[in-house]
């Protein structure tokens, strides 16, 4: 029984960006790690990535009696394609921060996913990879896998997961989660975690992470003649938002610092006791938003709103800033 739905999974916004291109995406050569895999799961890896136009992927899909949805919207953004025969569920969306996967509009309203996830579940049938099962605890996991990756949510006790890159430069994974009961077992793409896509709000923070040394310069490398502009404060902070992050501000365009990324995430959006909104409500002020929601009183970006910010930034990041 194979069953198409709407996956409940919500992947972080992004900005839509135009692709007329709509030729099947091509194969990748194996690396290492996916040649080592089993025959079923080397196939399956091959194919994550890939555009749901892809003839490889249509052909997996229909093979185990499923239909590969044609397109995902902003309303419904993902789907799972579901074969208990084979053993996996297939999550297919058009959003991944990754700049290998960008949103590819096929209409007004439409865009054409890729092949996100595989889950690896009962039924499939050959040995898991790296030796883990199913039905493993999660100390029974890290006997054969190790120290875990790390912890899921922000707290140091979440329920740990371990990653393996297949991939690097297609940005692949082999991920292994505890869940309630057992293990989840899933080959997926590599994917940033969303700040913010409201202008002005990373503007004023991409100025303040600028002076503070905050900003993987490597990802911005082909504007880094207008980083530096910013750095230096002749620049605001919108300006190289504008220029590079079509996508919205992502995790992965701060510094790799232990902690900073995932704290970065949970700050915007209200999650583990700091909030950007209150943080900025009280510098700013607040009002009531377009929506009837509270927010801050920023309009605009400028080094006077940053100068203003920076001390209430400075003490909430205080653990990574290094230039006072």
């Amino acid at each position: 029984m194979v069953a198409l739905r709407s996956s409940g999974y919500r992947a972080p916004m992004t900005q839509d960006i135009a692709r007329p291109d709509t030729t099947p995406s091509n194969p990748r050569q194996d690396s290492e790690a996916v040649a080592a895999l089993s025959p079923r799961a080397r196939e399956l890896a091959r194919l994550v990535g890939r555009r749901a136009d892809d003839a490889a992927v249509m052909a997996y899909v229909t093979g185990v009696g499923g239909t590969v949805p044609d397109s995902t919207s902003d309303a419904e953004d993902s789907a799972f394609v579901t074969s208990k025969a084979a053993g996996v569920d297939l999550l297919f969306t058009h959003r991944v921060l990754h700049e290998s996967y960008p949103p590819i509009r096929k209409g007004a309203a439409a865009c054409l996913p890729y092949l996100f996830a595989v889950w690896l579940k009962p039924g499939f049938p050959e040995p898991l990879p790296l030796g883990v099962s199913l039905d493993m605890s999660a100390d029974a996991a890290q006997a054969v896998l190790g120290a875990p990756t790390g912890r899921r949510g922000l707290s140091p006790k979440g329920p740990p997961y371990w990653t393996r890159v297949l991939d690097a430069e297609a940005g692949l994974l082999l991920e292994v989660e505890t869940k309630k009961v057992g293990l989840g077992v899933r080959l997926n793409l590599d994917m940033a975690q969303e700040l913010t896509t409201k202008r002005t709000q990373a503007g004023l923070f991409l100025g303040w992470c600028a002076r503070r040394g905050l900003l993987d310069a490597g990802r911005f490398a082909a504007h880094g003649v207008l980083l530096g502009r910013v750095r230096n404060q002749e620049a605001q902070g919108s300006v190289l938002y504008d220029a590079a992050l079509s996508r919205g501000l992502w995790d992965r365009h701060l510094v790799d610092a232990p902690g900073l990324r995932r704290f970065a995430h949970g700050w915007f959006h209200n999650m583990g006791g700091s909030f950007i909104r209150d943080d900025l409500g009280k510098v700013f002020g607040m009002r009531q938003g377009p929506h009837g929601h509270d927010e801050p009183v920023l309009d605009d970006d400028a080094w006077a709103a940053v100068d203003r910010a920076t001390p209430v930034l400075d003490a909430r990041f205080a653990q990574w800033v290094t230039t006072a």
